[in-house]
C-alpha cells in the first residue's frame, strides 16, 4: 500500500513517546508542586484533583511525528505554559525550595533526584568502586572545577552514558562529598553553564560507612549528540576511550553527529544538481584564500578529485 512503511514509523515513533509518558521519563514526567514527596506520581499517573491542564501536558509536549493521523491529539487546546496557574503558598512543600531559587533546571533536577528516590544503593556504589573507573564510570572529588566536571558528563554522554561518583579519590579511596548544596552547583554551575546542548541527568547521594556520602550523576543513553563543553568562548567535544576522557577528532565527531539519529543539512544529499550548480569562484576563492593552496584544478575531473579530498 502507497505511504504504508511512512505511516507504520510515524506510529512507532509515536509509540516510543507515549510509552516515555506511561515510564514518566523527561521531558513527559509531571511534578505537582502542591503535593509532599510520597504523593509525586512516579509515571503517568492521572489525579483528576490536579486538574485536566496538567495531566495532559505530557501529551501535548510530545512533537509532531509528521504524519497526519498519528498525532497524540486531533486538536491541541491553546494553553500557554509559561507560567502554572494558582497561588504557591508558604505551607505548600515546595514552596521554600521554589522560592530559594529563580532556575527552573534546578528545580526540575532536584525533582527528578527526590521523586524516584534513588536507584543506587551502598553495595552498588562499592562495586563501582571496586571495579575501578572505565568507559562508563569517572571518580571524582567534589572540589573539581566545574569545566574539568564538564568535560567528564560530556564524554560519558558522547559515548553511551555512564556514571560520575562525586566523593571518590582516582585511588578508589572514599572521601565523601564537602561541598554545600551540592545538587544545585551541579545543576546550575555544570550543566547550565558548561555543558551543550542541555539535558538533565538522574542525581542522588548514597549513605556510606562512618557517615560519609558519595554523590552520583547518572547519564543516559542521551542522543543529541554531539555534546561539547562551552568555556573560554570555544566548544571542544570529548569522547571516553576507556578511563581517559580526550578531545575528540573530527573523524569522531562525524561518527557521533551520524549516530546521533538527528537530520544534518551539510550530509544531507541535495536533489536535480550536479557538479556545474556549483558556484566555480566561490570554490577558488576557498581553495586559494582560506586553504592558501595554489594548486586550483583546472578540469571538472580535477575539481571533482579534489572535492572528495576535502571530505
Amino acid at each position: 500500500m502507497d505511504g504504508a512503511q511512512e505511516r507504520l514509523d510515524a506510529a512507532e515513533a509515536l509509540k516510543k513517546k507515549l510509552e516515555l509518558i506511561l515510564e514518566g521519563e523527561a521531558p513527559y514526567d509531571i511534578f505537582v508542586r502542591w503535593k509532599p514527596l510520597e504523593k509525586q506520581p512516579i509515571g503517568w499517573d492521572p489525579d483528576l484533583n490536579d486538574g485536566v491542564r496538567l495531566n495532559i501536558r505530557p501529551f501535548l509536549s510530545v512533537p509532531d511525528v509528521g504524519k497526519k493521523g498519528a498525532g497524540v491529539l486531533r486538536d491541541k487546546p491553546n494553553i500557554k505554559w509559561e507560567k502554572d496557574r494558582g497561588k504557591d503558598v508558604a505551607s505548600a512543600p515546595w514552596y521554600h525550595l521554589w522560592a530559594a531559587t529563580a532556575s527552573t533546571i534546578t528545580i526540575w533536577f532536584l525533582m527528578k533526584r527526590a521523586k524516584r528516590g534513588g536507584i543506587m544503593n551502598k553495595k552498588e556504589v562499592l562495586e563501582l568502586i571496586a571495579n575501578g573507573e572505565n568507559s562508563g564510570v569517572e571518580f571524582k572529588l567534589d572540589d573539581v572545577r566545574p569545566e574539568q566536571l564538564a568535560k567528564e558528563i560530556v564524554a560519558l554522554a558522547n559515548l553511551k552514558g555512564g556514571r560520575i561518583l562525586l566523593g571518590v579519590a582516582d585511588d578508589k579511596s572514599i572521601v565523601g562529598i564537602t561541598r554545600d548544596n551540592l545538587a544545585e552547583w551541579v545543576a546550575d554551575t555544570v550543566f547550565t553553564r558548561y555543558v551543550h546542548p542541555l539535558f538533565l541527568p538522574y542525581y542522588e547521594e548514597v549513605l556510606m560507612d562512618d557517615g560519609m556520602v558519595v554523590a552520583v550523576i547518572t547519564i543516559g543513553q542521551e542522543v543529541s549528540r554531539p555534546y561539547v563543553v562551552r568555556a573560554n568562548d570555544r566548544e571542544t567535544a570529548y569522547v571516553r576511550i576507556g578511563p581517559v576522557s580526550r578531545q575528540a577528532t573530527r573523524e569522531q565527531l562525524l561518527m557521533l553527529g551520524s549516530s546521533s539519529g538527528f537530520i544534518h543539512a551539510e550530509v544531507m544529499p541535495v536533489h536535480r544538481t550536479n557538479f556545474n550548480s556549483l558556484d566555480r569562484s566561490r570554490l577558488e576563492n576557498y581553495l586559494k584564500d582560506l586553504l592558501n593552496d595554489p594548486d586550483v584544478p583546472d578540469t571538472d575531473a580535477g575539481w571533482i578529485v579534489r572535492l572528495k579530498a576535502l571530505g
